[in-house]
């Protein structure tokens, strides 16, 4: 429920943002955002204060500390993953300005000791009159130091620009040797993409140093986008994947429930089995369904297993299973690598609604299981590490409602190793 003073306009499918008019502002448009603990709260409101100055960050216009809620400006416009999204890959000029325009924000906020910590192409806002805003300030740490993870951020940015493609939740970034770009501009990405504090740029505003002598730079030197002595992995994701169409609000409690049971370790004998001795990995499948081996190294898919469809004029399979397999550049523990997940669900897949996050096992090895609703397909993705590799795999179905009919099967199939 709002306060009464204020009208809903628009809410988004996760309720918890709503775009409102102040009815004791003359109708004045502005965004109503819901918070789901104080200290998330606080940091939005500890972040828009200190930047109340600056004309390229929302104005906070109310808050209550009690009902866990906050109003800022709206900005009219439209957000960057809406407005690039159907157009990448970007040519390397683009790219380039748009890296200027989100540093020289980034270089404005840093320069008050605040972190983003949440930077993605859906809280990049360009206004009317071209302006480029940064929102979402709810991760921000307005009391640290280090913002290399804004850096790495805007690295992972920089990739899906100018590829379409998004990276891997540790970085180590493979990109196609077709795509290819001005050298300072690769070394520019990589270094972003290698920023911890430690090594890269620590601040936005060394990275903008180098982008603005891009803009007057003569080196047209052409190299492939590839990150020198990382080795080929796969990539935690469900691009391309297909999913299901939600039959309503009533049925998101439901999802949980639904791939609750996907995690049987259990051999089925009439199932055909898949192995693939290159990455040690074996799985189980129904014998009607399709097979389709990927190992695409950009995306990171090994291999995908497709339902049967009830009519060949059907548009998407009614289920799909995607198992990936990542060569990490670096020794990450589960933990880590379950929070990068976390952070690339969320980057590139700003629709996504993170229903459940939980402990599990993937092939008899402690794991983590991610179930979500992103553009209204459910799915669930569970992955563990072992050794330098993480193992993925997807679960995604399209059945509408609370129709259960394709869990039993999606139950069966399961990896293991080797």
């Amino acid at each position: 429920m709002l306060p009464a003073h204020y009208r809903c306009l628009q809410q988004r499918s996760n309720s918890r943002v709503s775009l409102v008019e102040d009815t004791r502002e003359g109708d004045r448009r502005c965004v109503f955002k819901r918070f789901d603990s104080k200290e998330a709260l606080a940091n939005e409101i500890r972040a828009l204060e200190k930047l109340e100055r600056y004309d390229r960050v929302p104005k906070l216009l109310d808050r209550s500390e009690t009902e866990l809620y906050l109003v800022r400006e709206h900005i009219p416009g439209e957000n960057l993953y809406n407005a690039i999204a159907s157009t990448t890959p970007l040519d390397s000029d683009r790219v380039i300005v748009l890296l200027e325009e989100v540093l020289e924000v980034l270089e404005a906020i840093h320069k008050q000791g605040i972190v983003h910590n949440n930077l993605r192409l859906s809280n990049l806002i360009r206004d009317k009159e071209d302006r480029l805003y940064v929102v979402g300030f709810s991760q921000a740490n307005p009391e640290k130091s280090d913002f290399s993870k804004d850096m790495r951020s805007l690295g992972r940015i920089a990739v899906y620009a100018l590829t379409g493609v998004s990276p891997k939740p540790d970085n180590s970034i493979v990109w196609r040797d077709r795509i290819s770009v001005p050298q300072k501009l690769a070394d520019l990405v990589d270094t972003m993409l290698l920023s911890n504090g430690s090594q890269g740029y620590r601040h936005a505003m060394q990275a903008l140093k180098v982008v603005r002598s891009l803009k007057t730079s003569e080196n047209d030197n052409r190299v492939s986008l590839r990150t020198v002595g990382i080795v080929i992995g796969t990539v935690l994701t469900v691009l391309g994947a297909i999913g299901s169409i939600l039959g309503g609000i009533g049925a998101v409690p439901s999802i949980v429930a639904y791939f609750r049971e996907v995690s049987s370790d259990e051999a089925n004998p009439h199932f055909k089995t898949y192995e693939n001795p290159r990455y040690g990995i074996r799985l189980q499948y129904p014998p009607d369904w399709e097979v389709r081996e990927i190992e695409d190294p950009i995306t990171g898919v090994v291999v995908k297993f497709l339902a049967p469809k009830e009519n060949e004029s059907d548009e998407f399979y009614p289920a799909e299973v995607i198992v990936s397999v990542e060569e990490l550049a670096e020794p990450m523990s589960l933990d880590e690598y379950r929070d990068s997940a976390i952070d690339q669900i969320e980057m590139f897949n700003p629709d996504a609604d993170i229903l459940e996050v939980r402990e599990a096992t993937l092939a008899n090895r402690r794991a983590y299981e991610v179930v979500y609703i992103d553009t209204g397909y459910r799915k669930m993705e569970i992955f563990t590490v072992k050794e330098a590799r993480s193992y993925s795999v997807v679960y995604i179905s399209r059945e509408r409602g609370n129709h259960r009919g394709i869990a039993p099967t999606l139950n069966q199939i399961s990896l293991s190793f080797l």
